[in-house]
């Protein structure tokens, strides 16, 4: 289930040199992990680190796209929708 909007990352025609760092703000309840949507809309889980000292999970990302936290347990959003 998914318990972010998402977000859409680009960085426009200039070409990562190393891996980016994504960070984003943990809720305030339950376990998550990050995912990207992949070829066909579907969603790819990804992982993250997350530190429960600050309230964050980070995840190295190296290709532009749209990215979303669930809760563990998988993506259940069929091709195509939005959530």
């Amino acid at each position: 289930m998914r318990v972010s909007a998402g977000y859409e990352l680009g960085w426009g025609t200039v070409a990562l040199e190393k891996a980016a760092t994504l960070e984003l703000a943990l809720p305030s309840d339950g376990a998550v992990v990050v995912y990207a949507e992949g070829a066909g809309s579907e969603w790819q889980r990804v992982g993250g680190t997350v530190d429960a000292s600050t309230g964050r999970i980070t995840v190295p990302v190296s290709a532009a796209g749209r990215y979303a936290l669930y809760r563990e347990g998988g993506a259940s959003i069929a091709p195509g929708q939005r959530g």
